[in-house]
């Protein structure tokens, strides 16, 4: 068998190794962080499922990048249908973890549907936004989008993970827009969404959430409860300074001062230990793969694939501003991780799972702009 030099540099030029890196970075950070934030419960429990999950992860964007994000748009019916029935799954053999019952549990590894099912929620939308495309702005059409978000929208609601809800909306708006949906829409659907929230506050939110909306511009007036960890963020992240105390050196982290510093506020352990420079360097790679995701989105070579790349970055980006507006005390505290930072093997395989959609899009790219320079 004949070796094929230029077949094989042809499929090596296909993976995106920009984006690749970029994750691995932001995952490596992660790593180091979440090691330092579980450090003082003298075990590598929490390190090792970390990196696991970051394995995981990869093989999910080897076998993504294997079938292609064509493939799964074409059989996204099928894979929208498990994710409802996953989703549902939770009511039956779900575990309750603070207030929330939004967990399953199988041999001692927790998964949270709710996580995996935003990949294929991104694939699925894409796909029937695509579908509706030419008649986008029609009532039916966006009945029928709503629908297809409100169902699992709905459920999320009804486990209690209402951050997780916010996430999807973000993805939905920021695929509307990139559709091309009029701006006089968007208007009477804020009017909606506010409508929605005031009947959520009276009647669905429970105190504890009410608490930390109430309790996000002054939480000194809880210091004991309510406000206890958005008042120890702040301390962490404002004791750092410019360059930090230095790498297991913070006192609100190493001393456990701070709440779920591994998972919601793994930020504030690197603003603690890294400082100023560090968040900015963390900040600064999420704005270089941010920028990446909205360039391959200008080359994919069709709409679907370009709805699937703003379906990522508005999912990263509208969870990487609310952790970080939550751990220095701007936006309140709803249960939002960190993309590749926080501790949590669902959550980690999800954003991976996202990556591979990039990186698929990416290698089927519209090759017809580069021939020109070949």
């Amino acid at each position: 068998m004949e070796f094929n030099k230029n077949k094989l540099l042809q499929q090596f030029r296909n993976i995106d190794f920009i984006t690749l890196g970029l994750a691995i970075a932001l995952s490596v950070y992660g790593l180091i962080l979440v090691f330092s934030a579980t450090n003082s419960y003298e075990t590598y429990k929490y390190l090792l499922v970390q990196g696991a999950g970051c394995c995981l992860g990869l093989m999910c964007v080897a076998v993504i990048c294997f079938f292609g994000y064509d493939t799964l748009s074409k059989i996204s019916p099928f894979l929208y249908a498990f994710g409802v029935l996953f989703l549902l799954s939770v009511f039956i053999f779900g575990k309750e973890v603070d207030g929330n019952k939004n967990w399953l549990r199988f041999f001692g590894i927790g998964i949270q549907p709710s996580e995996i099912v935003k990949i294929i929620f991104i694939i699925s939308f894409a796909t029937h936004i695509n579908i509706v495309k030419e008649h986008l702005n029609n009532i039916k059409s966006l009945a029928s989008l709503l629908l297809h978000f409100g169902i699992f929208a709905v459920i999320i609601a009804i486990q209690g993970d209402f951050g997780t809800v916010f996430v999807y909306c973000a993805i939905v708006i920021g695929m509307l827009f990139c559709a091309g949906l009029r701006l006089r829409i968007f208007g009477i659907g804020i009017l909606g969404a506010a409508g929605a929230l005031v009947f959520l506050w009276n009647f669905v939110f429970k105190n504890y959430q009410k608490q930390r909306v109430l309790l996000t511009f002054n939480p000194e007036l809880d210091p004991q409860g309510f406000g206890y960890q958005a008042i120890q963020s702040k301390i962490a992240v404002g004791a750092g300074g410019v360059s930090g105390k230095g790498y297991l050196q913070g006192l609100q982290n190493q001393f456990s001062i701070l709440p779920a510093k591994q998972t919601d506020f793994i930020f504030s352990v690197c603003g603690e230990e890294f400082g100023f420079l560090g968040c900015v360097l963390l900040i600064g790679l999420f704005v270089c793969l941010f920028l990446r995701i909205l360039y391959i989105s200008s080359l994919a070579r069709d709409h679907v694939g370009s709805y699937i790349c703003v379906g990522v970055f508005s999912m990263l980006f509208f969870q990487m501003v609310e952790n970080i507006g939550m751990c220095i005390g701007i936006l309140p505290v709803i249960g939002i991780t960190l993309p590749f930072l926080s501790y949590g093997g669902s959550s980690i395989v999800s954003v991976w799972m996202a990556v591979g959609l990039i990186m698929s899009v990416y290698s089927q790219r519209d090759m017809s702009i580069f021939r020109s320079r070949m």
